[in-house]
């Protein structure tokens, strides 16, 4: 599985703008304003964002504005690979980066490297 080239320079500018506010833990914080990588990565896919159904879930879900579906199943960690051109093991270690303390530079680096 491979990442379109056109949408990974989106999220690679997007990650290195400073229009995004790091976050961790979330995609995107319920108030919007903090983003995990990976939620940097939905939003410029031209995701909208609506509130979790999910009871354990207080955050913001990614939902594809062409079909009106989750990016991700209910209950589902990782965003659609087919959609993304990520495998769960890619998003997991880019997540796990976010959530240790790497930057977005130091994440988009990553990204330019080994994706």
């Amino acid at each position: 599985m491979k990442m379109d080239a056109r949408l990974k320079r989106k999220w690679l500018k997007a990650l290195r703008s400073g229009e995004y506010r790091q976050g961790r833990y979330l995609l995107v914080s319920d108030d919007g304003k903090n983003f995990c990588c990976l939620g940097v990565l939905a939003d410029v896919m031209g995701c909208e964002w609506q509130e979790s159904k999910a009871n354990y879930d207080s955050s913001l879900v990614p939902i594809l504005p062409r079909n009106k579906r989750p990016l991700a199943r209910r209950g589902d960690a990782w965003m659609s690979p087919s959609k993304t051109g990520l495998s769960s093991k890619k998003q997991e270690k880019l997540a796990g980066m976010n959530d240790d303390g790497s930057s977005f530079e130091q994440i988009a680096n990553f990204i330019e490297k080994n994706l």
